[in-house]
């Protein structure tokens, strides 16, 4: 008797080619940016933001220096929300440490956000 084809699913084959083009890093940096409100709350969000991964350290821009010291207290806090929602979004991917920044926040207001050229508003 023929033994049946053994089939991967697409979920499969994309997470193998995630880990083997090493993509983990910025698929986890595209998904923190575009969920980090619900992730860490809109306060937060409104003055901090991920700006990059490197080496598995998350470097926050944060807007003040008090809001700064804020966040350093809150960093074990944050580490752990960032890791969960990791985990929830499948990334395979961890962040080890948080870097504060001091540096421009984004707003999460979607009409304070620029538009491309040719955007009819």
């Amino acid at each position: 008797m023929p033994k049946a084809p053994s089939f991967t699913s697409a979920s499969q084959v994309l997470q193998r080619l995630i880990a083997q083009y090493g993509l983990e890093g910025p698929l986890a940096e595209h998904r923190l940016r575009e969920h980090w409100a619900e992730i860490v709350g809109n306060q937060i969000a409104g003055h901090a933001h991920p700006d990059k991964i490197r080496f598995r350290k998350l470097y926050l821009s944060v807007d003040s220096p008090a809001w700064m010291q804020e966040l350093a207290f809150l960093r074990p806090t944050l580490l752990e929300k960032v890791n969960a929602a990791l985990y929830r979004f499948q990334a395979g991917f961890h962040i080890e440490e948080l870097i504060l920044q001091l540096g421009p926040s984004i707003s999460t207001d979607p009409s304070t956000i620029p538009r491309g050229k040719g955007h009819k508003q």
